[in-house]
């Protein structure tokens, strides 16, 4: 006789409602078929409000994780920066910039262009600023609505 197995359905409840996975991942991702998970959803009704406040705080969660990467990043681009403009005045830098025999001046002001870039991407992405269809107050009207949102989840 064989032992069944355990399933954490409590997990893959969470997951659903989640809203972020389809059923057939649900299942790949806890080992059972999205026909069982289908079947064990159904048993109980599904509060939509409850599905989109759990999505929502997740985004926010992801949101708040890029904003802080993108945050710290920045602390190391302008201490890269000061200790460029350091050395480009002569003085010696507090920390090394070139790492490299092949790194100059120039090739730090590009790799820092290139990371400043970079960094506006992520933060641009993380807040969807960039919805071409936006006026400059739709853009903020809708960015002060998800914080609003975020921060009040029971709304």
């Amino acid at each position: 006789m064989t032992d069944r197995k355990t399933v954490d359905w409590e997990a893959i409840e969470r997951e659903y409602r989640a809203g972020q996975l389809s059923l057939r991942e649900i299942g790949r991702r806890f080992d059972v078929t999205d026909t069982a998970v289908r079947s064990e959803l159904s048993r109980e009704p599904v509060d939509d409000e409850e599905i989109v406040r759990t999505h929502a705080q997740r985004g926010a969660r992801a949101i708040e994780g890029h904003l802080s990467r993108a945050g710290r990043l920045k602390g190391i681009f302008d201490t890269m920066v000061t200790q460029l403009e350091v050395y480009l005045a002569g003085g010696t830098p507090a920390v090394p910039i070139f790492v490299s025999k092949g790194d100059s001046p120039a090739t730090i002001m590009r790799t820092c262009a290139g990371t400043l870039e970079s960094i506006e991407k992520v933060e641009r992405r993380a807040l969807n600023i960039d919805e071409p269809s936006d006026s400059p107050g739709e853009a903020l009207a809708r960015i002060e609505r998800r914080i609003i949102d975020a921060n009040n989840p029971d709304t």
